[in-house]
């Protein structure tokens, strides 16, 4: 019984919530380094998570206890000022559990995948993610905004909600997510494709391509490779582009024969590039794509609640604390002082 007792007061303590909330610290700043996206569904954080719950768990019924002990004391001096910073603490620790359970039901339950979609291109949900209903997002625009200087104010996805009841329209955009039915889409980023059109003598063939992808022809032993859009071309930066606007836009590719690297060019959008006797290439258009970062939240209700809470309680501790303090310091300045009511 005397081992059991010691076991409560430390997992019920301060300290032991103190080095767990420093442990999850720790380990969230290492893993979302490491692993952003899935890093909070990992079990190591969920173990820490459900622990720091028991602790918290605990010290709320601890403060349960205290704040029944105070009601029973009918005589005790000042009674109501007690009364209300236990009341305080109490709603603090609810807060913080709320917290908790928001956290821990999303580590479980919460879902997280990022999506690359074309301009036209329609995506199902629960191709994503799993969904209790079954609706589709077609994006239809993705357009950039610039400031005069060049750099980027805000990527905007023009997006529409098929859905069986309704169609729906939605503009994604940085910080304005598109939130239905309990499914959230971020605007996480973007990037372009290249429509391009090869021709080897007699063939024609058309194909969309990301950077990195490599071009073959039947022909010619040698190959290109799309290596990279630059938006805003100036040789003084290399390869990277001057500013996000289009302003001078570059298709950076390169061209091998046999895994040798033959040569780096830098070609115009639409401009025909000769690889080799009768084999052009042409890279007629840029194709934007916008990244989505669908998400579910379930235990967002919980922790939301929780937040207020927690706020409510620090803020009526404070209140009634720094109150205290000054009827302490009327007293002994020769003031009088009442029982806060």
């Amino acid at each position: 019984m005397l081992h059991f007792k010691k076991v409560y007061r430390f997992v019920s303590s301060m300290k032991a919530g103190l080095i767990l909330l420093g442990l999850i610290g720790l380990v969230a700043a290492i893993g979302t380094a490491i692993r952003p996206q899935t890093f909070y569904h990992t079990t190591p954080f969920k173990i820490l998570l459900v622990l720091l719950f028991i602790n918290m768990g605990f010290c709320t019924f601890e403060q349960i206890y205290k704040f029944v002990k105070v009601l029973r004391k009918t005589k005790t001096p000042n009674r109501n000022r007690f009364w209300s910073k236990q009341f305080s603490l109490l709603i603090l620790h609810f807060g913080i559990v709320l917290i908790l359970i928001g956290g821990i039901v999303n580590a479980y339950s919460g879902q997280s995948a990022p999506v690359k979609v074309l301009e036209g291109e329609t995506i199902a949900i629960t191709d994503i993610i799993s969904a209790k209903q079954a609706f589709a997002l077609k994006v239809n625009q993705f357009t950039i905004d610039f400031y005069a200087d060049g750099s980027p104010s805000q990527y905007i996805s023009d997006i529409t909600i098929i859905d069986e009841v309704k169609l729906e329209n939605f503009s994604v955009s940085v910080n304005h997510p598109l939130n239905y039915r309990g499914i959230k889409a971020y605007q996480q980023s973007y990037g372009y494709m290249v429509d391009v059109i090869n021709y080897d003598g007699e063939n024609e063939s058309h194909m969309l391509l990301d950077e990195g992808q490599i071009i073959g022809f039947q022909n010619t032993r040698r190959l290109v490779k799309f290596f990279k859009y630059i938006p805003n071309y100036d040789a003084r930066y290399g390869m990277q582009t001057k500013t996000l606007r289009p302003d001078n836009p570059k298709i950076i590719y390169s061209v091998y024969e046999d895994e040798q690297l033959l040569g780096i060019g830098a070609a115009d959008i639409a401009e025909s590039i000769q690889i080799d006797e009768d084999v052009f290439l042409n890279f007629t258009s840029l194709v934007p794509y916008t990244v989505l970062l669908i998400k579910s939240d379930p235990g967002l209700l919980w922790a939301g609640i929780g937040s207020i809470m927690l706020m409510v309680g620090v803020s009526w501790f404070w209140y009634f604390t720094s109150r205290g303090k000054s009827r302490r310091k009327n007293k002994i300045n020769g003031g009088t002082t009442d029982d806060i009511v």
